[in-house]
Parts: C-alpha cells; structure tokens; sequence
C-alpha cells in the first residue's frame, strides 16, 4: 500500500492498524470512530468507499462500507459516493472476474440508479493507476498476468460511483450490530 500510495503522490495516510484479512471481526464502531475523527479533522467534500457487497463480496471490503457509512453518518460532512457497478460492467467483467477468483462472495449488486462519478481514464491518468495497482504486486500481479496488461487496463480504467445516503444508515444502538442501508433513486 505504501509504494501504491508514493506512486500517485499521496503524502498523508492514516493507518488504522487492522489486519489484512481480519477487518469484519473489528466492531463497527471502534473501527468507525477513528474514521470520523479523521473525516472532522480533514472535512472533506468527497469521500469514496466499497459499495454494501464489498464489490467482491471480500469481508474486509464489506466491512470498511460498514466503518465508513458510520463514520459519514456521525459526521454528516461529505457526500458518501460507493463504487457503482452498472450493468454494463457486470456484462462486461463479471464472467472473467469470477473465473479469475476475485468474487469471493456473491456476486456484486447491479447499480441501477444515477451515477454521480463516471469517468474513464486515459493516457497519463490511466498509466498513473496502472503503476499505482501494479506497486501493489500481491493484491495484482496474478490478475495482471492473467488478463494480459491490453485487457488489464480496459477493465481499470473506468471509475463509477454512486452517492450513498449515509445519513438515512440505521443508528446503530450497540457496538455489534453492524447495518448499512443501500437506497437506490
């Protein structure tokens, strides 16, 4: 992550020290509130994380939905966006990807509602995240291999996300219950 994050230049990161592969056993709101502390202390206008199913359906993925909704939710600053898989995308990835084993869940909820970021990245940008992925050569090396880099790079370079109500998620009365609401317009 760190040789991921120099490539595109990001100077800050905040670690909140959870194991890769141990997140869903962390309690929504010891994991939510350092989040929210940070998200007070930064006030950003846009924060982005993994839809409800983790777009994976990878339990660390669902549970950062989970710690970032909550953490939105408290706050109420930002605009929550989610990763947004459309049916095109399904059509066009989903096959490949489980083949590939990258679903480790069910598969990823169809989008259906109005995308607030739908981009997609060529030249200088699309090389920039290709370089970034590839600094994360666990997470991307078998995939990349697999694929081909020509194949690789068509299915990187689209970026879509979603607004995502955090302030209509379930307020949670209890550190164990772990909800969020997914609200499609």
């Amino acid at each position: 992550m760190a040789a991921c994050l120099q490539v595109l230049g990001v100077s800050e990161h905040r670690w909140l020290g959870y194991p890769d592969g141990g997140c869903a056993e962390v309690e929504i709101i010891a994991a939510a509130t350092p989040i929210a502390d940070i998200i007070r202390e930064i006030a950003p206008d846009t924060i982005l994380t993994f839809p409800p199913d983790g777009q994976t359906g990878h339990p660390d993925h669902m549970a950062v939905h989970r710690w970032t909704v909550e953490a939105v939710r408290r706050t109420q600053i930002g605009t929550l966006h989610v990763v947004a898989n459309t049916q095109e995308w399904v059509d066009d990835h989903l096959a490949q990807w489980i083949e590939l084993g990258a679903i480790v869940g069910d598969p990823p909820v169809v989008w259906t509602g109005p995308l607030s970021i739908d981009v997609a990245l060529t030249g200088e940008l699309l090389d920039l995240k290709y370089a970034a992925l590839a600094a994360q050569a666990s997470q991307t090396d078998a995939v990349r291999a697999l694929l081909g880099e020509e194949r690789y790079r068509q299915i990187i370079r689209i970026e879509r996300f979603a607004t995502f109500p955090a302030q209509k998620a379930a307020q949670l009365p209890d550190a164990t219950e772990q909800q969020s609401v997914v609200t499609r317009e």
